[in-house]
């Protein structure tokens, strides 16, 4: 049998980072797993546990200032972490696996869509990814903005009740990586999306939809933004 799991260690922007990686076929296909803001590998659980059952190669791991990775969270932005992701598909290429496939939720999809422009993604799902950070904190702290800038942090409470800091500079940065563009990739990207998102509105997924030229869109009516039972649709875009 060819089932092996190793705890990793690789560098990015001068911070250790730790993932695992879990091999179950011999092939050089593996798929990355990038969570959302502030969350951690353990977040793909369910997924993992769906892609182990299907003999497919996986890594998860901790981007710079999360769980066990180094580097302090506060400083850390959609550029930092989608410098991480690019230092893992060089990581993962350089133990023999040529074909990487990204799967990125929420924050994680801005960060796999920065790392699609920079090297050759065989295919992406992207669950109610973020394409407009900046836009979505405007929308949502509109009349909170200059508090914010006075403090450099404000918080939210995410769907466990857990109050979150969203920092100043995460902001400014995310103004330069509005990731609503025409694209030029021609990666088969599969769009998850629940019209019932109160955070990453669903006009920002279909729009990116229509920017994706190798895209397809599946948007469900009642769902909110964790998209419960959506695991089945992302292995048979995989497989």
């Amino acid at each position: 049998s060819t089932k092996m799991i190793q705890h990793i260690k690789f560098t990015s922007n001068k911070n250790t980072l730790v993932g695992i990686l879990e091999k179950n076929n011999s092939g050089s296909t593996i798929t990355i797993l990038v969570p959302g803001y502030n969350q951690t590998k353990t977040h793909f659980r369910f997924l993992t546990k769906k892609l182990r059952k299907n003999s497919l190669n996986f890594f998860t791991f901790d981007l710079s200032g999360v769980g066990e990775s180094d580097g302090e969270f506060i400083k850390q932005n959609i550029s930092s972490w989608s410098n991480d992701l690019i230092s893992s598909i060089d990581f993962v290429k350089k133990k023999g696996f040529e074909i990487v496939n990204l799967i990125g939720y929420s924050m994680g999809g801005a960060i796999c869509l920065n790392a699609s422009l920079k090297r050759k993604i065989s295919k992406m799902v992207l669950k109610a990814p973020v394409s407009n950070l900046a836009k979505i904190i405007e929308m949502f702290y509109h009349n909170k903005m200059d508090l914010f800038q006075k403090n450099k942090k404000i918080h939210y409470f995410n769907f466990y009740g857990k109050k979150v800091f969203l920092y100043y500079q995460l902001y400014l940065d995310s103004k330069k990586n509005n990731l609503l563009f025409p694209y030029s990739i021609s990666t088969p990207t599969l769009l998850i999306q629940g019209s019932k998102d109160t955070f990453v509105p669903a006009s920002h997924t279909r729009q990116l939809a229509k920017l994706i030229p190798n895209s397809k869109l599946i948007l469900f009516k009642n769902k909110g933004h964790v998209l419960f039972n959506t695991n089945e649709l992302v292995i048979d875009w995989l497989t």
